[in-house]
Order: structure tokens, then C-alpha cells, then sequence
């Protein structure tokens, strides 16, 4: 298992469920609006109203409708809300989309006025496509037909080739259909299913095409579920009638594409009462989750655990819930699975690449404390979750989750730590009954928080610090009458006073003839236990003298390749031989060293970041730090550098503490100008940031 990431807190009033719950009635997929057709797209801040109850088969007294709605001819970035009508827009979205992008998503809203929902385009024009699923009504006496029975996912088909899937190796073709097993699959019965909720994934896909789900044993109907571009991964929730053999078939319309199909719960056909029958309530929409604002960003294998049970207006016997869960910033491609427990997840709910915002909804099942977990594969990604309503189980047993505290503080004994003394803290709380204690921190230089102390009755706590880097610290309490991650939370902030020293560098000046970047080079080699000589980097880098130095006066010259100029004290004529990131990595990869990172863009954080986990990073700074003047230059004409010579220079950072970094300078003597001479001095943070700015942030770090 990854780490547990907490997510966040928005306690409003719980309500009991008002009225009786609601069935659902699965239908053929039928397009009832394309404004392509009727030549009426949606503007720019503008709204479009349909009818969708007391038309063809959706009677007038229907609660919800469940539809697939798609925007595509999009000519701006923007999102789209689907809502009852009659209401005010919801400051949630449903889709979300870059111009030019077709995009999907499955959406279940509350019936509103006149038997209407409302879609609200925000910017520019957009295209609207609606394809009805089905429809919810209130429940019928003595009848179970269309209550939701919420299962564990699991995966029923993957047609990619080696999956040990159902389906394996017989990818979706132009123009044909694939007949899928549900009924007796993932825990779905082989009986008594009337329609099967499903997460819908295409994949490998080799041109722009839709997928179309419908019963098995009929035609396949003028309606889509997912759109796709060439090279796209896309998912999409998907609720189809159960057809022919307790199968359903997914139509690809053309190219080829591998689909990948999880089964998460399914609705009944009143043949039988499953214990855990459930029946629908909407409410909100409710922004539950965003941790862009109140929880760590989940990281690479990482699980945010959140509790959606008597929180916000959701029952305590809530067994499931419906909500868009969406994705952005994030850093790498990678897919979200949302389950009931933190296990290593076989299944998906959301895939994207990195910086999309992607949404999706989901049926999530909720565990017996009334969690659901959200895993996150690869990268740090951004996740947001917007509640629509939720299932109940039709006879409700047990007490149901925890009432959440209502308030919670945390007060530490100091605003500044010592490091290696441990920092003393005490909370204080509300809650409906016995409390117990989570204890977390936030490090200066990370996103994510890290559990210092799990759940505990200790209303005291004793962080340790001997670990703890310079900077600011966040700390948090959570409390709660049991183990339910979403409760009432107190947070302070302070100051942690640290030194952190990168141990194990051997200080050497640089040797007349040599250059700064070389001395800086066999330095942070040193800390892998390399001994190299100051020549022996400079053969590795190799040299390029048919120029005197690098800058805006010597374009031919490539410093990212090797050295450039003549290594033997040239500068002081007035010529600035060099090297760059490219060239140093290029001569540590040749000597044996190990290179953590390298390149241009890495923030000051980022490289206090690195220290603070014991890693020396060769940075490049003026000689003086000072900054003289700053322009760019061409080098071969493909390559544009920053500039601030004759005065390009590199040091190797191997300490911090809150307001000052400390340099391994080669330049060992106080000549030529030179600040912060020689080994272990200490420069203020505010001059490292200005200097290392002048080059573009540019830094290598060593092992």
C-alpha cells in the first residue's frame, strides 16, 4: 500500500433523508437533444433548457434523469453545468474541455420546473449532445425493481493483449460490436439484474471514433458514451441494460481500440430483494474534496481516504454516492481508482494526461465507516469530488457511520523549534462523543501531509524535530468519534530553526587552468566517494577551443556539449570560457557519478528540497553575486542561453538553514572581486535567489 493522504473538511448540518428514496428504470439509450441538428449551440454564459420528464417514456413524477451528455465543436476552453431547472447555477461542473476538444461525461440531475434540466456553457460556443439512459421515480410499494446493489470494482473485460482479462487480445475493430459478460462476472449475480453500472475505458486508440453501449440482442441505437481522438485514453460511467445472456455490447465506430470495462454495482429487476438494495436521494451538488485547498496533492501510489457518510446532508447508511471526480495539475500521465478500501486497486474510474483537467463520474461504493478511497498511480495529480446524491439501503441496519466532531483546535507551545526538541502541542474539540487524535504535518519544501501519529485519545503530542528541515511547518490535528478521515480539524503554523549540512563533500579550490565548473563537478562527486581530478572532468567533458569563451561575442561555441573556451585562466583577458548543465552531466554520467536531476527551471525550493534530503546541487551563479546585468545569446543557432558575463560562474550548494544557503565555492581567494569565497560560507537566501535566477534557475544534482 502507498501513503495515506487525508483528505479534506467541509462539516455542514447532516440531514436525515426526507421522503422515501428512488428506483431506477433503465432504457434503451435514446438521443433526445444535438444542437448540431438544430442549429442552436450554447453561447457564452448562456443556458438551454429540456424537457426531459412527462416526454416519450420518462413520466411526469420522475426525481432524476440519468444522461450522457457530450460537448464537442467547443471553441474556447470551458465547462458545463447540468442542473434542475428552475435553480440557481451550481458553481460545480459537470464537463470541462480545451477548444477544439469532443468530450463526455455521464450525468444524473435531479428532474427541476416544468419537468426540465438546465445546461450552462461557460465561455465561448459549445455544441451540446444529450443521449438519455434512464430515469428515476419514486419507489414503488412492494417492489425492489431498480434498487442499486454497490459492489467492490472489479474488471470484467480487457481486451489488451496479455491482461488475464475476459476478452484478451481481441481489440475493438471499425464498424463491429463486442458482446461483454456481466451477469456472473465481478460479483454481478447471474440473475436479477436489470441494468449494470459500469466505468467504460477506450485505449490504444488508432483514430477519431465514439463507443456506443447498449443490450445485447438489439440494434445499436443512434447514441454514444465515449469520444476519443487518435493515441486518446478516456473513460466514462456507463449505466446499460443488462440484454441477451446477461450481456452488453459496446459499439466502436471506427479505428481500432482497446476497451477496458469495470463493473461497480448493478440495479435490480424485482425478481429478489438483495440485502444491500439501495435506493437513490440526490442532493447538492456539494464540493466535498478539492485539494488544491485543504488536503495534500495524492502523490505516486499514494491513497486519499475521505468519509462521505453523515457529512454534508449525506445519510449515515449511506452505502454508496454519486459524484463527479476530477483531476488537474498533474504532473504525469496516470489514472485515479476510486474503492472502498486502500488495496492495490485492479480497476480505474479516471485517465489522464499531464496538466488536463478531466472529470468523470463516479458510483463510488462506500465501506462500512462510510469511506471511500481514492488512489492515485503515478505523478502528484489534484483531485476534486462533487457529491449529486447518494444510495441508501432499503432497510437500513446498524447505526450507520460515525457523527463527525464539529470543531477542533491545536495549539503548539512554541512559534519557533529547535531542532532535535521535540515541539509540544494540545488540542481541543466538539464532538458527539469520544474523541480520538490524528496528528499531521506539513514539511516547508513538500505538498503532501505526513502522519506523524495515528488515531490516539491523546488530546497531547510531542512532534520530534531531529528530521525536520528549515522553514515553515504546518501542523494538524484531526478529531473524530472514530476512524473517519473526513471530521473537524485544528491546524497552526511555526517555524522550524534547522541546519541542514550535506555531509561527506571534499572541498577543493579550483587549480590554476581549470575552471570553476569542473571544481564544482569533482566536489559533488566527491560525496559518492569519486575521486577525480580536476583534468580528468575536464577530459570527460571534452574542450572547444576554436573559440575563446561563451557569450553574445562567441555564438559558435556549444557550452551544453562540452567545455567552451580556453581552460587556462582565459577570463582574465577579458574572454569567459564556460560549461552548462548539458556538458557537466555528460562528464559525471563518464566518471561514474549519478545524476538526479538536471536541466534548467528548478526552483529555489526545489533545491533546498534536495539538500535537505543530502544531496549536493552544482548551481550557476555570477562571480560577485551581483547582478550586473542580465540578456541571452544564441550559441550555433540553436540553443538560447541567459546571460550576465563575463561573469557566469558555479558553486555547489551544501547547506540551509531558514534564511541563508551554504556554498563550496572553488573560487577560494579574495581577488578578481570575488564574495563569498572559499568553503562553507554562508550567503544570505534573498542574494542565492537573485543570482541563480540569472541563469534561469539552472542546477545539477548529485547523488
Amino acid at each position: 500500500m502507498g501513503a495515506l493522504i487525508i483528505g479534506g473538511f467541509h462539516l455542514s448540518p447532516v440531514h436525515a433523508s426526507s421522503g422515501s428514496g428512488s428506483s431506477y428504470v433503465p432504457l434503451t439509450p435514446q438521443r433526445i437533444l444535438d444542437t448540431r441538428v438544430t442549429g442552436n449551440p450554447v453561447g457564452s454564459n448562456g443556458t438551454l433548457n429540456l424537457r426531459v420528464a412527462g416526454v416519450g417514456s420518462v413520466p411526469a413524477d420522475a426525481t432524476a434523469v440519468a444522461v450522457n451528455v457530450t460537448a464537442t465543436d467547443t471553441t474556447r476552453s470551458s465547462d458545463l453545468e447540468v442542473y434542475p431547472a428552475g435553480t440557481a447555477t451550481p458553481t460545480v461542473s459537470n464537463l470541462n474541455w480545451t477548444a477544439g476538444e469532443t468530450v463526455a461525461n455521464l450525468v444524473i440531475v435531479p428532474v427541476g420546473a416544468l419537468g426540465q434540466v438546465t445546461l450552462y456553457n461557460d465561455l465561448g460556443t459549445v455544441d451540446v449532445v444529450v443521449d438519455l439512459e434512464g430515469y428515476f421515480v419514486p419507489e414503488t410499494a412492494g417492489s425492489t425493481a431498480g434498487s442499486y446493489v454497490p459492489l467492490t470494482p472489479a474488471r470484467i473485460t480487457d481486451t489488451r493483449p496479455g491482461s488475464g482479462e475476459p476478452n484478451s487480445g481481441t481489440p475493438l475493430t471499425p464498424g463491429d460490436s463486442l458482446n461483454v459478460q456481466v451477469e456472473g462476472e465481478g460479483m454481478v449475480p447471474s440473475g436479477g439484474v436489470g441494468a449494470v453500472a459500469l466505468n467504460v475505458t477506450a485505449t490504444d486508440t488508432t483514430q477519431y471514433s465514439d463507443l456506443t453501449a447498449f443490450p445485447t440482442g438489439i440494434s445499436v441505437p443512434a447514441s454514444s458514451n465515449l469520444n476519443w481522438w487518435p493515441r486518446d485514453t478516456v473513460a466514462n460511467r456507463v449505466i446499460v441494460p443488462v440484454g441477451s445472456s446477461g450481456q452488453v455490447s459496446f459499439y466502436n465506430l471506427q479505428g481500432d481500440a482497446d476497451l477496458v470495462v469495470d463493473v461497480v454495482g448493478y440495479f435490480t429487476d424485482g425478481t429478489g430483494t438483495p440485502s444491500s438494495a439501495s435506493l437513490y436521494y440526490p442532493i447538492g451538488p456539494i464540493r466535498v474534496l478539492d485539494t488544491r485547498l485543504d488536503a495534500g496533492t495524492p502523490g505516486a501510489g499514494s491513497y486519499l481516504s475521505e468519509q462521505f457518510a453523515q457529512i454534508d446532508g449525506i445519510s449515515s447508511t449511506a452505502d454508496a454516492v454519486v459524484a463527479n471526480l476530477t483531476t488537474t495539475n498533474a504532473s504525469r500521465p496516470s489514472f485515479f481508482s476510486v474503492v472502498p478500501e486502500p488495496t492495490t486497486p485492479v480497476t480505474s474510474d479516471v485517465n489522464f494526461t499531464a496538466a488536463e483537467t478531466v472529470p468523470n463520474l463516479v458510483i463510488a461504493t462506500l465501506n462500512g465507516q462510510g469511506d471511500a478511497n481514492i488512489y492515485n498511480a503515478d505523478g502528484t495529480a489534484d483531485a476534486i469530488v462533487d457529491v449529486f446524491g447518494y444510495f441508501e439501503p432499503i432497510t437500513a441496519t446498524g447505526s450507520g457511520s460515525v457523527a463527525p466532531c464539529t470543531s477542533a483546535s491545536l495549539t503548539a507551545a512554541v512559534t519557533t523549534s529547535t531542532q532535535g526538541t521535540p515541539v509540544n502541542v494540545s488540542t481541543g474539540s466538539t464532538c458527539p462523543g469520544t474523541a480520538s487524535y490524528q496528528y499531521w504535518y506539513q514539511p516547508s519544501y513538500g505538498s503532501a501531509w505526513l502522519l506523524a501519529e495515528d488515531w490516539t485519545s491523546a488530546d497531547t503530542y510531542s512532534y520530534p524535530t531531529t528530521d525536520w528541515a528549515p522553514g515553515m511547518y504546518a501542523l494538524t490535528v484531526w478529531a473524530s468519534t472514530g476512524d473517519a478521515y473526513q471530521s473537524a480539524a485544528g491546524t497552526t503554523r511555526l517555524t522550524s530553526d534547522a541546519t541542514v549540512l550535506v555531509p561527506n563533500v571534499t572541498y577543493t579550490p579550483q587549480l590554476e587552468g581549470m575552471t570553476c565548473e569542473e571544481a564544482t563537478l569533482q566536489m559533488g562527486l566527491s560525496h559518492e566517494g569519486i575521486s577525480v581530478s580536476q583534468q580528468q572532468v575536464l577530459n570527460a567533458e571534452g574542450a572547444d577551443e576554436s573559440v575563446p569563451g561563451i557569450g553574445p561575442a562567441y555564438t559558435r561555441g556549444d557550452p551544453m556539449v562540452n567545455f567552451v573556451g580556453y581552460p587556462n585562466g582565459g577570463s582574465s583577458s577579458g574572454y569567459e570560457p564556460g560549461a552548462y548543465y548539458g556538458a557537466i552531466v555528460r562528464a559525471a554520467d563518464a566518471l561514474g557519478g549519478d545524476v538526479l536531476w538536471a536541466g534548467e527551471g528548478l526552483s529555489p525550493q526545489g533545491v533546498y528540497d534536495w539538500v535537505d534530503q543530502g544531496h549536493p546541487v552544482e548551481v550557476w551563479v555570477t562571480f560577485n553575486f551581483h547582478v550586473e546585468y542580465a540578456t541571452s545569446w544564441l550559441t550555433n543557432g540553436v540553443h538560447t542561453w541567459p546571460w550576465a558575463g563575463p561573469d557566469e560562474h558555479a558553486v555547489l550548494i551544501v547547506g540551509i538553514t531558514n534564511d541563508a544557503v551554504e556554498i563550496d565555492n572553488p573560487w577560494a581567494v579574495a581577488t578578481d572581486g570575488a564574495e563569498y569565497y572559499g568553503q562553507d560560507q554562508w550567503v544570505p537566501m534573498s542574494t542565492f535567489e537573485s543570482v541563480y535566477a540569472v541563469y534561469d534557475d539552472m542546477a545539477v544534482v548529485l547523488n
